[in-house]
């Protein structure tokens, strides 16, 4: 397949958009029948956070959940004791 100088000027004009709308990431072309069918834009979000430090302050929030859980459950006991004591 031979390419117009149009259509040359359209697939660098995409290529380029692509390229310009990732900062970290990739861009990939894939050719059938030597002719490019698909453009796909891959981005990558950059953390500052180590895979370590994340896994440690999720593990956190969930305790301070089941914290925050058991406390409104015993404060709701209290409260249904003091309200109606059996």
């Amino acid at each position: 397949m031979v390419y117009s100088q149009k259509d040359k000027v359209s697939l660098l004009g995409e290529i380029e958009r692509a390229l310009s709308d990732i900062v970290f990431g990739s861009v990939e072309l894939y050719v059938s029948d030597r002719k490019v069918t698909q453009i796909t834009v891959r981005n990558i979000r950059k953390t500052s956070m180590e895979v370590g430090q994340a896994e440690k302050k999720r593990v956190q929030n969930i305790q301070n959940i089941t914290i925050s859980s058991n406390s409104r459950i015993e404060a709701l006991k209290s409260t249904k004791n003091v309200i109606s004591p059996e």
